[in-house]
């Protein structure tokens, strides 16, 4: 299944829509602003391609092997327009 995601500010912080991502093995993400974005994963990532930085439109694949755990939840930093900021949204592994 593909996950398309959209990144926007709002009240100071990132906004994802929509804000939690239900995902499974082989499942592919991407995010998309109408502005430059960067999209990372410091603290773990569920991705085949790593943690990033991943850019507006890059789709990346949620991991089969090892297996994830049901349940783990990570959080992206993302960075608009060269800005970073809080950022409301996670990508929960079902």
């Amino acid at each position: 299944m593909n996950h398309p995601v959209a990144v926007r500010l709002q009240n100071g912080q990132h906004l994802c829509e929509p804000t939690q991502s239900d995902v499974r093995p082989g499942d592919t993400m991407r995010w998309d602003a109408g502005e430059p974005i960067v999209v990372s994963f410091p603290n773990g990532s569920p991705f085949v391609e790593g943690a990033g930085p991943f850019k507006n439109g890059q789709e990346v694949t949620v991991k089969g092997k090892p297996p994830l755990q049901g349940g783990e939840v990570f959080v992206p930093v993302t960075t608009l327009s060269g800005t970073a900021r809080p950022t409301k949204g996670n990508i929960k592994v079902t």
